[in-house]
């Protein structure tokens, strides 16, 4: 409920990120060592917060909220947000990154977004607009992990060039906010990252899994476009026979040319 920053003048004397911070650089190196040591079964995205999440947690719910009363005060806190953001990007291409990155910014909750839709094309999408463009000149692919309820700005979120959105969770309240139907309608503009529910793979029986994967990959995989994962993540909640239960179906119906009866 509450923040580390309570107002804007706490958030003023507060030191400013620095993606020069050698710890940075260092951590992205640990990770391409491990991927290294994989052998080409392990892909390792650096990854980093975009503008919205980092901003509302530093304050909590109820002083953001008070916050967008003052306009060029949130202007300025989402302004410092991109401008970090978009420097990492520049120094993943620098360290030599060539795949991916990933941005973890919440957008919304069950059922809604956490501001209108007319904050997030004035605060956020313009940065999300710029992180894309320079990943993307520097020959990166950008993901987006976002939860909630994302559907009333969903078509901003493509025509600012994002790559692939994870993970369209499949509990929010909105039955128009579906993976499948979302895929009908923008399948060939972005690619789906999802969606079996840590809430299903912790609670449901693995014949539930199953099914539940087999109707993924069944109408969201052909063509492309689609990665199969949770709703979220494998939390230390997900029993071991629904994770292999959704591993081993993907074992035996995810390899393209999909076709499944």
């Amino acid at each position: 409920m509450g923040g580390v920053l309570k107002d804007f003048e706490d958030y003023e004397e507060f030191p400013p990120l620095d993606p020069d911070n050698p710890m940075r650089e260092n951590a992205y190196k640990i990770g391409k060592k491990l991927e290294e040591k994989a052998k080409g079964e392990v892909y390792l995205a650096p990854s980093f917060f975009g503008m919205m999440e980092p901003t509302w947690e530093a304050f909590g719910l109820e002083n953001f909220a008070r916050m967008l009363a003052r306009p060029k005060h949130v202007q300025k806190v989402f302004d410092d947000r991109g401008k970090f953001a978009v420097e990492m990007v520049k120094r993943v291409i620098e360290w030599g990154e060539d795949g991916a990155i990933l941005i973890y910014d919440d957008y919304g909750y069950k059922k809604g977004l956490f501001m209108s839709p007319r904050s997030y094309q004035k605060y956020v999408l313009p940065w999300l607009s710029r992180i894309c463009k320079t990943a993307h000149n520097g020959g990166l692919k950008v993901i987006l992990h976002s939860c909630g309820d994302d559907y009333q700005i969903f078509e901003d979120i493509i025509k600012v060039g994002v790559d692939a959105i994870h993970p369209i969770e499949p509990t929010t309240a909105n039955p128009e906010y579906d993976i499948f139907k979302l895929k009908e309608k923008y399948g060939d503009k972005i690619c789906f990252i999802g969606n079996v529910s840590p809430q299903d793979l912790s609670d449901k029986e693995p014949e539930y899994i199953r099914e539940y994967t087999r109707r993924l990959l069944k109408n969201v995989a052909p063509g492309g476009g689609f990665i199969l994962s949770s709703g979220h993540s494998i939390n230390p909640a997900v029993k071991l026979e629904n994770f292999l239960a959704m591993r081993d179906t993907y074992e035996k119906y995810g390899k393209y040319p999909i076709n499944i009866g």
